[in-house]
């Protein structure tokens, strides 16, 4: 198997998702997103897009990065497979992580609707 084209397949397949997923989710453009002062001062409505665009775009890094930490021990266990349990270990562990990190930010984004 090689390595490089496996890692390109699997960022190319990432990215679709991550595409999509953010095309179904996107916050809806408010029709102000300025206040008419000189001071060029976000309406409420443009501070709520920018909230929740960030939100989307931290799960984005927060998901790629897992996706690229799993991608790594596959190979690693490919590589060194008389590793397996201590690379399966640290695989839970970050498979935890990753899912707390993720559920915190999905709060985050539930909190900005509210």
């Amino acid at each position: 198997m090689d390595e490089t084209k496996e890692r390109e397949r699997i960022q190319e397949e990432t990215f679709q998702l991550c595409k999509y997923l953010l095309c179904l989710r996107k916050p809806p453009m408010p029709e102000k997103l300025f206040e008419d002062d000189a001071e060029g001062a976000f309406t409420h409505e443009g501070n709520a897009y920018i909230d929740q665009s960030l939100a989307q775009l931290c799960q984005t890094f927060i998901f790629n990065g897992f996706i690229a930490m799993l991608t790594d021990d596959y190979f690693q266990l490919l590589r060194e497979p008389e590793q397996a349990g201590e690379i399966a270990r640290e695989g839970l562990h970050r498979l935890h992580r990753f899912l707390k990190e993720y559920t915190d930010l999905l709060i985050k984004e539930c909190g900005l609707y509210e």
